[in-house]
């Protein structure tokens, strides 16, 4: 009996030391080393920003490598929402990735910054044609998540205003937390609370209406009290 569990630990460690050779090997066999990685194009995230990002080693294993890390590396881009690498053989990678959205501009003290619909930093470079939030946060720094509920209603309000027709911008809140945005204009709607933003947008077109031929003298539109709208004009 002993002589039986000596053979067998003896084929035993020889089958382990054979595996662990073989995976040795394979590791480090030039055949599967990275030989092409394909980037496939994006609009806001360049293939060098991509690859510089994964930080693949000249001469990896493609079926060594751990590419849910790679991954994680790469969506730590500013604009990267998901990133996927995908493994073809013999030595192949393709790497793609779907891109964050901007859903407005912060403008605070510490300059502006493009955010998404998750409120994450993607760039310091505003296109006129994306929404501004009037607020001031913490650390507007690219890739971090602003995390503050005063832009998060912003947005909110900002949306379901969209939803309504209306094109406004320059959300923010007035002194007392209420809310405050502006026409392409620049003419300033105060519409107090967040309460019945679509009945109180839809005011906003017949109260111009009645200052036909004097609409550049109209400096806001108070529409707090929606039965009672009133119009400020320049002094």
């Amino acid at each position: 009996m002993a002589a039986r569990v000596r053979t067998f630990w003896v084929l035993g460690a020889l089958v382990v030391f054979a595996g662990a050779y073989g995976l040795w090997v394979f590791a480090r066999s030039p055949f599967f080393s990275a030989r092409s990685i394909q980037v496939q194009a994006s609009r806001h995230v360049t293939r060098a920003d991509i690859l510089a990002r994964a930080a693949i080693p000249a001469g990896a294993n493609v079926w060594m490598l751990n590419v849910r890390e790679v991954e994680r590396k790469i969506e730590k881009l500013p604009y990267v929402l998901k990133a996927s690498v995908k493994r073809s053989p013999p030595a192949s990678l393709t790497i793609a990735v779907i891109e964050r959205t901007p859903d407005g501009c912060v403008r605070g003290s510490a300059g502006d910054v493009v955010v998404d619909a998750a409120d994450r930093v993607l760039t310091t470079e505003c296109s006129p044609e994306l929404v501004v939030y009037l607020r001031d946060v913490a650390d507007p720094s690219p890739g971090r998540f602003l995390n503050d509920p005063t832009l998060k209603r912003l947005q909110h309000d900002a949306h379901a205003l969209a939803a309504a027709g209306e094109r406004l911008t320059n959300f923010r809140e007035d002194g007392y937390g209420q809310l405050e945005a502006s026409l392409a204009d620049g003419i300033r709607i105060e519409f107090g609370d967040d309460r019945d933003l679509d009945r109180k947008s839809r005011l906003i077109g017949p109260v111009l209406a009645t200052q036909a031929g004097r609409i550049e003298s109209v400096a806001a539109i108070d529409l707090r009290s929606p039965a009672a709208p009133v119009v400020i004009h320049k002094h």
